[in-house]
């Protein structure tokens, strides 16, 4: 008899992913009013918590809608809520109430749902500019055997795979970047589509990748296709605005400071707006824009992007955050550069 109920189990815990996967499909393809549909309906039936919908509204950046399903879902103790906890702190900025619940003793990181967990504390290691961290995280991820990965973690395999490509770059080792990126953005094109929401957030780790590789051209086509699908698929969105600050250091690096400020103040003013004030993902596009002013020799302009960035890295990150550290450092060098001007 116990082993009929653990195969029943099994069974409806199968028949349990299987529908959270179906539903994941529309919105991960871009159809978020299906994706909604969808979600409503299983959750009239009884037929799974609420906090599986958090992961579609967290794509479309509705934080405080994520906050209400998370208290309605109420199972607080769960590895899936904290999980979805973490990443909605992270999202909006808070990391240090994501890295909290990230080193928590509570949590059982033999959970399917863990997996997710590393990938969140690979992020938080990349805004922290610890890319040796990052790496081992998201490493982390993608060696845990395959049949606690199947279709309904792809998404995180891909996150994963943007992750490593994201911190093998500053580290120096292009190739490796450029396999994962690649891998990642097949798999995501076969999986969901050509401009799937999966393909968008590879084709911009790959175009940092083509950046780094002074292949400005491939570099450009990604951050082309990338802005204009994205602006069609959200309007006003955080992705958005990355694919914009991303374009404004493409435009840097090509010489065209104008093209570059306006798509750092455009990242930085949509960010405000989405995050209702200065955040930690404003003052990144902030000091980008405050890189574009000190290479065209405006140091008043870049002084200030620097001042009013460099205190909400801090804040965020920590003041010993390697990316906090090398921002302080441009904007020592900028105010170093002003006083040996001044008569």
């Amino acid at each position: 008899m116990v082993a009929l109920a653990m195969v029943a189990s099994a069974a409806a815990q199968n028949r349990n992913w299987a529908s959270v996967t179906t539903l994941m499909e529309p919105w991960l393809k871009g159809d978020f009013a299906s994706g909604a549909l969808g979600y409503e309906q299983f959750a009239n039936g009884g037929y799974m918590p609420v906090r599986y919908r958090v992961d579609m509204e967290l794509e479309l950046a509705n934080y405080r809608f994520c906050s209400q399903l998370l208290k309605r879902d109420g199972e607080w103790s769960s590895t899936g809520w904290q999980m979805r906890r973490a990443r909605l702190l992270y999202l909006t900025g808070d990391i240090v109430g994501a890295d909290h619940i990230l080193q928590s003793k509570h949590l059982q990181y033999s959970d399917r749902m863990a997996l997710h967990l590393m990938n969140t504390r690979g992020m938080i290691a990349l805004a922290r500019g610890n890319f040796a961290e990052a790496n081992q995280e998201f490493h982390k991820y993608l060696r845990v055997p395959r049949k606690l990965t199947e279709k309904i973690d792809e998404p995180e395999t891909i996150l994963s795979l943007n992750g490593l490509t994201q911190a093998e770059v500053p580290l120096g080792h292009l190739n490796a970047a450029e396999e994962y990126g690649t891998r990642a953005l097949r798999l995501a094109q076969l999986s969901w589509g050509q401009f799937s929401i999966p393909a968008l957030d590879s084709m911009q780790a790959l175009a940092e990748v083509r950046l780094a590789q002074h292949r400005m051209d491939d570099a450009r086509k990604l951050i082309e296709d990338c802005a204009r699908e994205r602006k069609k698929l959200y309007g006003k969105n955080p992705k958005v605005a990355d694919i914009w600050e991303l374009g404004a250091r493409y435009n840097l690096a090509s010489g065209s400071a104008e093209a570059a400020l306006n798509q750092a103040g455009g990242a930085m003013d949509m960010r405000q707006e989405i995050f209702g004030g200065p955040s930690l993902w404003s003052a990144e596009a902030l000091l980008t824009k405050g890189d574009v002013y000190a290479a065209i020799g405006a140091l008043d302009q870049a002084s200030r992007c620097y001042d009013n960035g460099v205190p909400v890295l801090e804040s965020a990150l920590g003041a010993d955050a390697p990316s906090v550290q090398k921002a302080r450092q441009r904007r020592d060098a900028i105010h170093a550069q002003m006083a040996s001007a001044t008569p």
